[in-house]
């Protein structure tokens, strides 16, 4: 049995957000092509006329954006097969109590 696994992302500017990027830049420089380190939440984009021409660094326009910590966590927590980075009370709030509502936000490429 295969699953598609579902990644969560910061859609506002996080320091969160920049911390995790320069971890993962760290082990994979192909991360820090593509992505980049920065706190903003952008999402990347290609040369139309050369698409192996990044324009833009930023995540795949295939995650799914949620606002906040409490978002991003409260969004794996409901739905299986998702994965996300927070800060560890946002993770406990919502584990304890529901957590805030949730928005997909997913953005057709």
């Amino acid at each position: 049995m295969t699953a598609n696994i579902s990644v969560v992302v910061r859609e506002d500017k996080s320091g969160t957000t920049e911390i995790w990027k320069k971890s993962l830049a760290a082990f994979d420089s192909g991360f820090n092509t593509i992505v980049g380190t920065s706190s903003k939440s952008s999402f990347v984009s290609y040369n139309s006329s050369n698409p192996s021409q990044i324009l833009s660094k930023g995540w795949p326009t295939s995650n799914i954006r949620a606002d906040t910590n409490g978002g991003v966590s409260a969004y794996v927590l409901a739905n299986a097969g998702s994965i996300g980075y927070s800060v560890l009370g946002e993770v406990r709030f919502n584990v304890t109590s529901g957590g805030p509502e949730i928005m997909d936000r997913r953005r057709s490429p």
